[in-house]
């Protein structure tokens, strides 16, 4: 061996000690997402969540999944890593340096060198070697361009780089620039990480294009339990919390939201942890920390942001051009650095700006609506009432801009009297109950709100009288569910009398009471006295339909098939497909209601516990029932003893009456009307409906009266 080779070798090996110990120094395997903002930092030595990673043909369309093994052993040539901000690049990057440096991943054994290269930090003018030496990550040896030349260069195909925050610098080293475009004269192998908005100009010099779709719910939720393996509570309500709110679990899309809630949780343990909301709030307010000198600027670009994503959502746009952000005065560049943005520039003539998830493009739409509705500029406020009265339907009001509501009056104490006010004024507007069904596509992305739109349209088309009502009932769940959460009930309390005066109030309905109204009750037993009545509707196990669809299919089944334009053929529903449908809508609300333990919860009779104040009218519904809780039954006698008047309502519940014997007994003086439809009534029931001395109306469905008793 001559002395150069000698040399050569002992570099190798130097060089190689240097990598080695430089990625195993925890400054490098440590990830602080939001810098020096929080205390929370991922070791990737001990913890990594796999990502969702995806092979692109040259037409930019997906072709296989990868695991990372399978891009392990496909490092070669030039690879362009494309990702949005915080969707793990840099995570995925350090992980492979990690394994090498380990020794123990045989898959990368293959690498003499694997070089880690922050392009953050690297200045225009900086050599490969200087771009080394400089990284802030505790490469301490002394590398010269000698070296490189000498040792790495004839390897070949045998040395790694990895190129992190390529898309952070807008003056990329000329080095660097050189290595991406000679490669092929190079040989070496390079992963390039990058962001979705500078795709355009490097694709044409990869030979392999991966792209990180969004992060497996199973990452989250395996991240999440080691972070938090001290409190699995935690962590188990919000798996729940997933479940009841899928949209959740799309938010969750990228390693940094998860980050940002975990952040949320270590340093706000008592706060409301688990929601949409608080998600979103964390990762503006970690942002803002980690830019903390530039704090005006930032909040100005939360803003200018939110103006782009409001004047988005009323024109049900997401995806927005550079004249959009031009207009909202947006600066596109500062978007995408805070992270705030995406830019999609791949297969292309023009680039196409995102947010992240609609929902955020949503919460940032009430952030800004909201910053409107407070202000003390005219100008401003009127903008605000503008964007408000648009929002002028139910369907608008419950469908498109419910979230946009929510949103809004989260930021701003301030702005939820206002917005509670103006909802309430819509019960009195004609066209606030317009029956015009609209394409609820743009809904997709919300999991419960295409099931509620659907209802509204077919309780449109069936009974058009019963959406005022339903809508008053809405309106009130609403206001007060959002008084409560804003802490702002003693400020919205004098509206919320004013809008209960004369109306019917629901107790309870088929799925569930809805404690922010009678809790509301409960805290201001004054507003019992302001309804002119109120229901309760009690549905038994048992959901049977009022019409048999056989008998619908018969009536059209003699009628031709109607002539319909091609064009126009998806607008209509064939009768058979919609008979499908209904069964299968009333299996699952028979599922729903077996699985029900109680019809009367104790909740719904808290509020009428402790307050000498009477309701007006009592309206009792029971469809469907034949059998009661004791518990139950205490409970409707509590109601019956705090109503002035009662009405009852029984509809194919046979033998019920006897059932609630007991209460009916005590309160018989207090009977003003019973309607009793689909079943017979026994000689004690008729008895007892008999001794009611003040009964104004009664109602009984003639054929099931057969030896009613005079």
């Amino acid at each position: 061996m001559t002395l150069v080779e000698s040399q050569c070798l002992q570099e190798v090996k130097n060089l190689t000690n240097q990598l080695t110990k430089a990625y195993n120094d925890k400054s490098f395997s440590k990830l602080f997402s939001f810098g020096n903002s929080n205390h929370l930092a991922i070791d990737l030595k001990l913890l990594y969540g796999d990502l969702s990673v995806i092979s692109k043909d040259i037409n930019d369309q997906p072709v296989q999944q990868l695991f990372l093994h399978e891009i392990l052993a496909n490092l070669n040539s030039t690879i362009v890593l494309e990702g949005e901000a915080g969707s793990g690049k840099t995570a995925l990057l350090r992980k492979i340096a990690l394994l090498w440096a380990s020794g123990c991943c045989p898959i990368l054994s293959r690498f003499k060198f694997v070089f880690y290269l922050s392009l953050t930090h690297a200045r225009p003018n900086q050599s490969i070697a200087d771009i080394i030496r400089n990284q802030p990550v505790g490469f301490g040896g002394s590398l010269t361009e000698t070296t490189l030349r000498d040792v790495v260069q004839p390897l070949k195909n045998q040395v790694l780089f990895l190129l992190d925050d390529y898309s952070e610098m807008n003056s990329v080293p000329q080095t660097v620039e050189e290595l991406i475009q000679r490669n092929h004269l190079y040989q070496h192998c390079l992963v390039v990480a990058v962001r979705t908005n500078r795709m355009r100009e490097i694709r044409k010099y990869a030979s392999t294009t991966l792209s990180i779709a969004e992060f497996p719910l199973s990452s989250t939720l395996y991240v999440l339990k080691k972070l938090f393996s001290y409190n699995v509570d935690l962590v188990e309500q919000l798996i729940v919390q997933l479940e009841i709110e899928k949209s959740m679990q799309t938010i969750l899309k990228t390693p940094l939201f998860t980050v940002s809630l975990a952040a949320y949780w270590v340093q706000h343990p008592k706060g409301n942890i688990i929601s949409d909301k608080a998600i979103f709030k964390a990762y503006l307010l970690y942002h803002l920390l980690k830019y903390s000198e530039e704090r005006e600027h930032v909040l100005a670009m939360f803003s200018s942001c939110g103006e782009l994503a409001l004047t988005g959502l009323f024109k049900l746009a997401f995806d927005f051009t550079e004249y959009d952000l031009s207009e909202a005065g947006v600066d596109g560049d500062e978007a995408l650095r805070l992270g705030l943005l995406s830019k999609f520039t791949a297969q292309r003539l023009h680039p196409v700006y995102k947010f992240f998830h609609p929902l955020f493009q949503e919460f940032l739409s009430g952030r800004r609506l909201s910053e409107l509705l407070v202000s003390d500029e005219k100008e401003k406020l009127e903008r605000g009432l503008q964007y408000l009265q648009q929002i002028n339907t139910f369907r608008k009001v419950a469908g498109r801009y419910n979230f946009l509501l929510v949103y809004t009056c989260s930021f701003s104490s301030k702005a939820v009297p206002q917005v509670i006010s103006y909802l309430f004024k819509l019960i009195n507007c004609k066209e606030a109950l317009e029956s015009q069904s609209e394409n609820y596509e743009h809904l997709q992305h919300h999991s419960d709100l295409p099931l509620r739109m659907a209802f509204i349209d077919q309780l449109s088309f069936l009974d058009p009288e019963l959406l005022l009502p339903f809508f008053i009932q809405y309106l009130l769940d609403f206001a007060t569910s959002i008084a409560y959460k804003s802490n702002t009930v003693s400020v919205c309390a004098p509206i919320i009398f004013q809008f209960l005066r004369g109306k019917d109030i629901l107790l309870s309905s088929f799925l569930s009471p809805q404690q922010s109204k009678l809790r509301f009750f409960q805290d201001y037993p004054e507003s019992l006295s302001l309804p002119s009545s109120f229901q309760v509707a009690v549905q038994g196990s048992e959901h049977k339909q009022e019409f048999n669809i056989s008998e619908i299919g018969a009536c059209y089944s003699s009628l031709d098939m109607p002539t319909i334009d091609r064009d126009y053929a998806p607008a209509f529903t064939l009768s058979d497909d919609m008979a499908q449908k209904i069964k299968e809508e009333e299996k699952n609300i028979n599922r729903f209601f077996s699985l029900r333990q109680r019809h009367l919860p104790d909740s719904i009779v808290y509020p009428f516990l402790l307050t000498t104040r009477k309701m007006p009218l009592l309206k009792c519904t029971f469809s469907n029932i034949s059998s009661f809780q004791e518990a139950d039954l205490r409970n409707l006698m509590t109601l019956f003893s705090v109503s002035d008047y009662i009405e009852l309502q029984l509809n194919n519940s046979p033998g019920f009456i006897e059932v609630i014997r007991p209460a009916i007994e005590q309160y018989k003086e207090r009977f003003k009307k019973c309607s009793l439809h689909h079943l017979n009534l026994s000689i004690t029931e008729q008895e007892l409906l008999l001794s009611m001395s003040f009964m104004e109306c009664l109602e009984i469905d003639e054929k099931e009266m057969p030896g009613m008793v005079y």
